[in-house]
């Protein structure tokens, strides 16, 4: 009763309270009479009245030390999701990608669904222990932000910008393009896909999601599906079909340009983490005096 009182004064629907987004979120999907709902709010006052009574009733010493830990946690745990950048869900309200955002976010965590994120699964693909826990704590840091920004009735539901955003969706990829090769230690008829080819798959990906731009989504899957980097003929077959997505040969000449461009940047990046980690290495096998 007291969770129904909350989010009629957070001014959610009665839809949405009894059946809906904030009906799944705060009572985990425990469907509402919509008489409930309409008793509560034609005596709201008295309900609430009634509420605060029970609450000023002396608890008993355990969940006294329950509250005492748990108010802290609850504080810190707003805070939290506020340093993270979640986008004001007034203001979210008003923003015009928020539907199309929560739809494309649904799609990426399709590839990937919570259940997998455990240590069984990451570590059958081919992640190592501390890959895979490197990863889980990745994805478990963000996702109440993640859950957070889901709102609005399940008639326009809506998804809220975050800070993690993009990292939230590159973490989905990654997963599903190293499962999707055959893991990481493969054995599949095609080469595993380079770790610059991901790299400038995510970087597509995200840039099409974040712009809307259909063109770079397709790029960025197919860079895998095609396994372009697997030699010439893989190559042509990609940029036979992207032709379609772009308005002429010159804007595909530039397009594959740009993909070349980032996959070349990544390399480097990657050939400076390679020498940087040898040199160290180096380093600190020598024994000085």
């Amino acid at each position: 009763m007291a969770t129904i009182v909350e989010l009629i004064e957070k001014k959610e629907t009665r839809f949405s309270i009894c059946k809906g987004a904030a009906n799944k979120q705060t009572l985990g999907g425990k469907h509402i009479r919509y008489s409930t709902y309409d008793n509560i709010l034609a005596n709201l006052a008295e309900v609430k009245s009634i509420i605060q009574n029970a609450t000023d009733k002396k608890p008993s010493a355990l969940q006294t030390e329950l509250n005492d830990i748990a108010v802290p946690y609850a504080s810190s745990f707003s805070m939290a999701l506020e340093s993270r950048g979640l986008q004001d869900l007034e203001a979210s309200r008003h923003d015009i990608n928020a539907p199309g955002r929560l739809k494309s976010m649904e799609y990426t965590e399709s590839l990937v669904p919570e259940k997998d994120w455990n240590i069984y699964y990451l570590t059958s693909v081919g992640y190592s222990v501390d890959e895979s826990l490197q990863l889980m704590v990745d994805y478990y840091s963000i996702l109440p932000t993640r859950k957070q920004a889901r709102h609005g009735a399940n008639d326009n539901p809506r998804l809220a910008m975050f800070r993690d955003y993009e990292k939230y969706i590159a973490l989905h990829y990654e997963v599903y393009w190293t499962a999707l090769s055959g893991g990481k230690s493969g054995s599949t008829f095609v080469d595993q896909i380079p770790n610059a080819y991901k790299a400038t798959a995510k970087q597509l990906m995200i840039k099409g999601i974040t712009t809307g731009d259909e063109s770079f989504i397709i790029a960025a899957e197919n860079i895998v599906n095609f396994a372009i980097w697997n030699g010439t003929k893989h190559k042509a077959a990609f940029r036979s079909f992207m032709i379609h997505w772009l308005p002429n040969a010159r804007a595909l000449t530039r397009f594959m340009k740009t993909i070349e461009d980032i996959k070349n940047q990544e390399m480097k990046q990657q050939a400076a983490r390679v020498n940087w980690d040898t040199a160290v290495k180096e380093i600190s096998e020598v024994e000085y005096d």
